[in-house]
């Protein structure tokens, strides 16, 4: 995943991530960031499937 050190520390700081604190190192179990990521994915969407959908997203907005 390619993230800053400062987006990072904000999503342990609003408690968005799993995490353990190990004395001042903060870790991440491999589950805990796939799970962060299959959560916040984000659709992709080409305009041909846009334009076929009749100019409607996928969710109806």
């Amino acid at each position: 995943m390619k993230a800053t050190p400062r987006f990072v520390r904000r999503l342990v700081a609003e408690r968005r991530i799993a995490f353990v604190k190990v004395g001042r190192l903060v870790r991440f179990e491999a589950s805990a960031v796939a799970a962060y990521i299959e959560t916040n994915r984000g659709m992709s969407m080409t305009r041909h499937s846009y334009m076929t959908t009749g100019g409607m997203w996928p969710d109806g907005g």
